[in-house]
C-alpha cells in the first residue's frame, strides 16, 4: 500500500468576500469545528490566471479564452470594414465546424453593433 501525506492548511486572506454561492452568500466549510470560509480552486485558479505575475512569467504564451474568441473575430471584422452583421454571421458560421455553438448567456450588445 501506498503512503500518503494529506495536508490541510488554512490561509489568512484580507476580509473580503472571495468566493460566493449561488445565492451570494460566502462559501462555508466546517474544518476542525469551526465554520470557516471557504475558497474554491476555481476562484484560486483565476486569481493566478489574471494576475500580472503569471502574465509576466509566461510573457506572450497565454491564449485568447475561447469563450470570447468569436466576439474578438467579429471586431476585427468590423474595423477591417465588413458590415458589423455579416461580420457576425460569418464568425458564428466557422464556430459551427469547430463545434456546437451554445446558446447566448450574455446580451447582444456585446457583439459588434449588428443593427
Amino acid at each position: 500500500m501506498t503512503t500518503f501525506i494529506q495536508l490541510h492548511l488554512l490561509t489568512a486572506y484580507p476580509a473580503a468576500n472571495l468566493n460566493r454561492d449561488d445565492t451570494g452568500a460566502p462559501k462555508t466549510v466546517v474544518l476542525g469545528g469551526a465554520t470557516r470560509l471557504r475558497i474554491s480552486s476555481q476562484s484560486l485558479k483565476r486569481a493566478w490566471r489574471t494576475s500580472e505575475l503569471f502574465e509576466q512569467a509566461l510573457a506572450g504564451n497565454i491564449g485568447i479564452r475561447s469563450g470570447r474568441i468569436a466576439r474578438e473575430a467579429a471586431q476585427i471584422l468590423v474595423e477591417s470594414g465588413i458590415d458589423a452583421k455579416k461580420a457576425v454571421e460569418y464568425v458564428k458560421n466557422i464556430a459551427n465546424y469547430f463545434g456546437k455553438v451554445k446558446a447566448e448567456r450574455r446580451p447582444e450588445e456585446e457583439w459588434p453593433n449588428a443593427e
